[in-house]
Formats: structure tokens, C-alpha cells, sequence
């Protein structure tokens, strides 16, 4: 077993005797720079190492100092001392392409608790991110987001310590990459890096004693502890990551062939998950894999144990089971968080969620159930205290703007944090997506003047006192592009207009907001343009989003907690009214736009995002939002068909168009390539025996790929569709 404690001690658990020591930490590898040459091209080696195969380090980007700078002596965790030598550095980590950053390789097979230090000279760089990869930097997952630095012209040496402790699944690797990234700076600025050290401690197996843990291979759609962990599935749910991904362990015992061990699975309730319904297979003597079928809602423990005859081990998994909701096959149940509000699309079916009550940004695959991928909080850049009650968003080109509701609380407390639109950048793309912090500006008293200004009296409704969500509140839930692309609109939820008959919503323009907000750093008052009221059949605006035709869909819903909600399809203008679309929004709470197809016809389906906050999933009687575990918080993205659009599916067209599409490969296990799209406008569906949608994605390139691994086996039909034709085919996911 793993050992952590510097003196030997002796538990006993029933007839098991398990001794443990844990080693002091030591150094895994270490890279003085002693001397420094084609820094540019060379894969530099450590110093010093005492790990697994070569540990390696390589600076990649912008101007590399090919034969670094002068560095700082230093005395490593071992107490060898290290002369000054040369560093490694670049004259200018900011400029066109990619930034700077800094990329190490080492093995942790049989380390853990690990730590990385550095010294460091900077400019003017005052943060950075460190991210790992466990799959040679085909996807990053975040470990430490606007990290501080200390910078003061690259006069001085200053030193940094990472404790990555916390972070088990940087334990007993074989490899893995470990990446420093995203400096904060102005440009055309030096950094230097010097006596880079990783260290941490030696785990030790005691003799006889087989061990269970959860493998690093598990999928990342799943989010357990090495050596306990939760999940959450959904009856019936087809792409239930517990039901057809599973969880992947890892067995060892020093003595006993590893095909000589036996391993035994149970559930504690027999009722939500029998025995019989526990599926574990070999994947080779070592690497086991769980697959878990629930038949009714509620909780039990999962036990999987590994017994060599005399002593044993064992993982227990906590699992809660809750009731499939709206067409489960076009559903899926994301965990992590309850109340999901807005989002954006960055690329492969990965979209980034805001959560109302939580000041962070999430990645999730939004046609896959579970754990979110990777998490951002902006909030501390913004100096948030209490939640940012984060409610819209938007993307124009590789830019999200986000807005919070501008509203009191629920008791009509004023909440300064609440009063946020901001911008965030999104680099890379799809799984492997990150963000960087623009700026913000405080918009509240901005929006309240305006209000003023048009007779709707804005400062009673977002007095001291003024409960948010009633028809006389104030509560921002929309925004998106106007139709010229330099406007922005914010719509309300609440106060319905006008204050002598309050039954319309209202949408307030901001005009060449990009100019006005300056790369973060805005210049004075936005450029407010006339109020837009909309008649929504008493509803206000909880969701707005613009397609590439042109197209905007409006998910309106009452101004209180009443279930009384609407989708309506609008063209842009001040004068047109919006379109009441037929569409079953029973069971959900929509408060957000995963995706609208583009064009949108008569008949096609958009996908929502529900806020499930006060859902009750579980017979408990506990809601969503206030469940202590976050693996069994979730919310759900559902794809929901409609009628009565404006725009009819065309069947003919005199144009001579005749696409010759390359689709590769087919059959196919995770990736798919589609070619000669001919930068139109185009759909593309996924659709299952059953007749449904599976998964959609919007295109205005001539290639696209995305990422259909969380797909069951099985024969699906890709339809491509543009405003001159509509072409399936046969796709295969093995």
C-alpha cells in the first residue's frame, strides 16, 4: 500500500494487519542550465534525475535567448549545492502566434505528493498557468490558474514552489507533461527560468499486501479519488459514462501473480444496483474495468476488493442514482454544479458553462453526460468576494463576453459582485481549451441610467429592498450580437415594460461595443441605443442567441419562479415581432442556448441548457444546488425539436450545387473528419436508429472534426444540410 508517515505504525482493521511507511521527500529531477546552448531546438536533459526513463524540458514560442542568460547558484532539497551558471530565457515572450511557454516530460511511476520549484527573472510578467497532460499534449487539464509572479524590470531572481500534492492523478505516471504557460504581459518582454526542480516521495509497497486504485486511463467524463470516489448515473441514460465507459482500477501485490488475486464486487443496495448488474472485465492481469447498470433511483456503495488469499484491499465508490428526465435519448445529465445559466461553443461539442452561483467557468462535452473537463475561476480576477450570478453570454470570433444579472439578491440585498460584464479570450480549442482574462467594467449604474433616461424608472427596481425576480425587478438573463455584429443586446428577465402596463420585455442595445470596451480597458459610457419591447405573451427574456443566418432565438419565461416558459424565433428588428415556436419545454428550467442551428427551418431542433438547481434527484427531498457532494449536483443540456419557424426546408434550388463530401474514417472510434463543405452555412446531425438526434454541429468552414467517442457503438446516419440540399450518410462508431 501507499505509504505517507515518516515513523512505522500498525492499524488494524478486522483481521487485516497493514504496516506503512511513507519516505521524506526527495528530488525526482532537476535541470541547473549549468550551461545553455541552441536553446531554440535543443530538448534539454535533467541535470540530475532519479526517476523512470530521461526527464526532458523544452521551451517552445515566441524569442528563445538560444544561449540563455546568466543564471543563480542554489542548494536543491538534497542539499547539493548548484554553482550559477546560465538560465534559460526568452528576449520577447509576447508576440504574433503563440505565447511562450514551458514544457516538461518526466516519469512519477512510483511518486507521488509531488511539489515543482523554480527561480525565476521577470519583466513584467505577473501570473502564469501550469497545466499536465497524461497523453503527450493532446489534451491539457488545469492545475494552477493565475498563478502569481513577482516581476521588476528582470532585475532580480525570485523563486517559486508548486505543491501539487492535492493532485493525485500526478501520481504513478508513466509519463507526463507538465506545461507553463499564459504569462501575463504587455509584450516585446524578457523571462528567465532557472534551477528547476521537481521533488516529491517515494512510495513504498509493503511485501504481500495486494493494492486497488482507480487508473489513470478512467475517463475523464468520471471524477474519483485514487483510492475512494463518487459518481452519479441516470437510469436508462445512453451515454451514462458509469454504464458504458466505466471506471478503470489498477491491481498490484508484489508476491502473488497478479492472475493468482481474486477480486469480488458488491453493492450495498441491492435495490438500485444488484450484483448481477456489476460488469468488471480484464483488461490484462494488472488493469481491471467496472461497468455499473443502476435500475432504480437512489444511493449504495459500490465495493470492489482484490484478495490475495491473506490480506486484501479495496475500493469503494459511492454512487447515486437519479429518474431519467425529458426524452432521455436526447438528454444528458452534467455534474459538478446544479444551476448552469448561460454558455459558449469552443469547438468538438465542448462548450464552457457559467453557473449562477459560483464565480467559475466550466468545460463540458455538451452531448455526453458527465464531470466536467476542466474549470476557470475569473472571479478572483475581478476581485469577487460573493457570487457573480454570471447569467449570459456570447462569442464573436475567439472572444466570450459574459454579464452578470445586475440584480439583488433573492431578499433584495444590493450585491456589488453581480454587477460585472466581462471578457474572456479562448485559446486553443475544443478539450483542449483554455482561457485568458480580458477585463471587465462595472455596468450596473450604466444600465440603471439608461433605464432612466427611457421612462422605465430602473433605479426603483434595483433599489435597496427590491426583490429581483418580480415583474417591477431588475434581472439581466440574455445577451448576444445584434445583427450588424458591432451591436450587442441585453435582454431582461425583468421589469416587463412599460411601468403603467408591464407586459412586454425589453432588450437594451449597446452600439460598436467592442470599440467601447477596448480590449478590456473601456473608454467612459457605453453607447446606449432606443430600448427594443418585445411581446412574449407576458414573458420575460431568459436566453438570447444569434445564428449565422442571421436568426435569433429567444427562450422567454416568467419574471418570478413560475414554470412558464417559450420559445420564439425573431429576425433582429425593432419592428418585427417574435415568432411563438411549438416545443415541449416540460421538466425543464431553460436558462441557456447550447446550440442553434444555422439556418434554422421549420422543424429543426435547438439544443438548451436547464438550470436544475432545485430539482429533487435523488427521493431524498434534498434539492440539486444543496447536495453536499458535487459528483451528484448536475444540470442538464437537452435537444428539444420545433415547429412553426419562418424558414421552410428548401427542396429544390436552380443553383448548380453538388457537393462531393470526403468523410474519413468510417468506421470511426472517437474522431471524424468532414471535407469539402464549402465554407456554407451548413448542419450537421448525427442521428441514432431510434430517430434521434444525437449530436449537432454548425459549420461555415470547409473542413470540420470533431470528437464522437462518447457515442455508443453502433450504426448512426450524418446528415449535412445547407440552404441548397440535405445529403445523409451511413456512419459506423466502433
Amino acid at each position: 500500500m501507499k505509504i505517507k508517515f515518516t515513523k512505522q505504525y500498525y492499524l488494524f482493521f478486522f483481521n487485516l494487519i497493514i504496516a506503512y511507511n511513507i519516505a521524506s521527500q526527495n528530488q525526482m529531477a532537476i535541470w541547473d542550465f549549468s550551461v545553455v546552448n541552441n536553446a531554440s531546438t535543443s530538448l534539454i536533459q535533467a541535470t540530475t534525475d532519479f526517476v523512470n526513463g530521461n526527464p526532458t524540458l523544452k521551451q517552445y514560442y515566441q524569442t528563445i535567448d538560444d544561449n540563455g542568460k546568466n543564471g543563480i547558484s542554489f542548494t536543491d532539497i538534497n542539499s547539493i549545492f548548484h554553482s550559477a551558471g546560465s538560465a534559460i530565457a526568452w528576449d520577447d515572450i509576447k508576440g504574433s502566434g503563440l505565447d511562450a511557454e514551458l514544457q516538461i516530460n518526466i516519469s512519477t511511476l512510483n511518486w507521488e505528493n509531488i511539489s515543482i520549484r523554480f527561480d525565476y527573472k521577470s519583466q513584467s510578467a505577473q501570473s502564469f498557468s501550469l497545466r499536465y497532460s497524461l497523453d503527450n499534449g493532446a489534451s491539457w487539464l488545469l492545475l494552477i490558474d493565475n498563478g502569481t509572479l513577482n516581476s521588476d524590470g528582470f532585475n532580480s531572481w525570485f523563486s517559486k514552489t508548486i505543491n501539487l500534492s492535492n493532485f493525485n492523478s500526478l501520481e504513478n505516471q508513466s509519463s507526463i507533461l507538465f506545461k507553463i504557460s499564459e504569462l501575463d504581459i504587455t509584450g516585446n518582454d524578457k523571462f528567465a527560468f532557472d534551477n528547476i526542480e521537481i521533488y516529491g516521495s517515494q512510495i513504498t509497497y509493503i511485501s504481500g499486501n495486494p493494492t486497488i486504485e482507480k487508473y489513470s486511463s478512467t475517463t475523464v467524463f468520471l471524477n474519483n479519488n485514487y483510492h475512494s470516489g463518487s459518481a452519479s448515473s441516470v437510469l436508462s441514460d445512453p451515454t451514462d459514462p458509469c454504464k458504458n465507459k466505466g471506471i478503470d482500477f489498477i491491481v498490484k501485490d508484489n508476491n502473488t501473480p497478479l492472475n493468482s488475486l481474486i477480486l469480488n464486487i458488491s453493492s450495498s443496495n441491492q435495490n438500485i444496483v444488484p450484483n448481477t448488474n456489476l460488469y468488471l472485465t480484464s483488461i490484462n492481469d494488472s488493469i481491471k474495468n467496472l461497468k455499473i447498470n443502476p435500475i432504480n433511483v437512489g444511493y449504495t456503495d459500490i465495493t470492489i476488493s482484490v484478495n490475495d488469499g491473506n490480506s486484501s484491499s479495496s475500493y469503494i465508490l459511492n454512487l447515486s442514482v437519479s429518474q431519467e428526465a425529458y426524452s432521455i435519448n436526447s438528454t444528458n445529465f452534467h455534474t459538478g454544479i446544479a444551476d448552469a445559466s448561460t454558455s459558449v461553443d469552443v469547438g468538438e461539442n465542448y462548450i464552457l458553462v457559467a453557473d449562477d452561483e459560483t464565480n467559475a467557468l466550466l468545460m463540458y462535452h455538451k452531448d455526453s453526460s458527465g464531470y466536467l473537463l476542466n474549470s476557470f475561476n475569473v472571479g478572483s480576477a475581478m476581485g469577487l468576494v460573493e457570487e457573480g450570478d454570471f447569467e449570459a453570454s456570447f462569442k464573436k470570433d475567439n472572444r466570450a463576453y459574459w454579464i452578470g444579472s445586475c440584480g439583488n439578491s433573492s431578499s433584495g440585498n444590493l450585491k456589488p459582485d453581480r454587477t460585472r460584464f466581462f471578457a474572456t479570450d479562448i485559446i486553443g480549442y475544443g478539450s483542449s481549451s483554455s482561457i485568458n482574462y480580458v477585463g471587465s467594467f462595472d455596468i450596473r449604474s450604466s444600465i440603471i441610467a439608461w433605464g432612466d433616461s427611457k421612462g422605465y424608472n430602473f433605479t426603483a427596481s434595483a433599489a435597496d429592498g427590491m426583490i429581483p425576480k418580480q415583474i417591477g425587478g431588475l434581472n439581466i438573463e440574455g445577451m448576444c450580437l445584434g445583427q450588424n455584429n458591432t451591436t450587442l443586446f441585453i435582454g431582461f428577465r425583468a421589469p416587463l415594460i412599460p411601468i403603467t402596463n408591464r407586459t412586454k420585455a425589453i432588450i437594451c442595445p449597446i452600439f460598436n461595443f467592442e470599440t467601447w470596451f477596448n480590449n478590456g480597458l473601456p473608454l467612459g459610457e457605453p453607447s446606449f441605443g432606443n430600448p427594443i419591447e418585445l411581446d412574449l405573451g407576458g414573458r420575460g427574456i431568459r436566453s438570447i442567441e444569434q445564428n449565422l443566418n442571421g436568426q435569433f432565438l429567444i427562450v422567454a419565461g416568467s419574471y418570478d419562479s413560475n414554470h412558464n416558459f417559450a420559445l420564439f424565433e425573431w429576425d433582429g428588428n425593432e419592428t418585427s415581432s417574435p415568432i411563438l415556436l411549438t416545443s415541449d419545454l416540460t421538466s425543464l428550467n431553460p436558462e441557456g442556448i447550447a446550440n442553434f442551428p444555422s439556418p434554422f427551418y421549420n422543424g429543426s431542433s435547438v439544443e438548451l441548457i436547464s438550470d436544475d438547481g432545485t430539482e429533487i434527484w435523488y427521493n431524498d427531498g434534498v434539492e440539486n444546488k444543496l447536495l453536499s457532494d458535487a459528483n451528484n449536483k448536475k444540470f442538464r443540456t437537452v435537444i428539444v425539436p420545433t415547429s412553426g419557424g419562418s424558414l421552410s426546408q428548401p427542396v429544390s434550388t436552380e443553383m448548380n450545387f453538388k457537393p462531393i463530401y470526403k468523410i474519413y474514417p468510417n468506421p470511426t472510434s472517437d474522431k471524424i473528419n468532414i471535407e469539402g463543405l464549402q465554407n456554407i452555412n451548413s448542419t450537421i446531425q448525427i442521428i441514432d436508429n431510434l430517430g434521434q438526434i444525437v449530436l449537432i454541429q454548425d459549420c461555415k468552414t470547409n473542413n470540420i472534426s470533431f470528437n464522437i467517442s462518447s457515442l455508443a457503438k453502433g450504426c448512426y446516419f450524418l446528415t449535412i444540410s445547407n440552404i441548397y440540399s440535405s445529403n445523409n450518410f451511413k456512419l459506423i462508431k466502433d
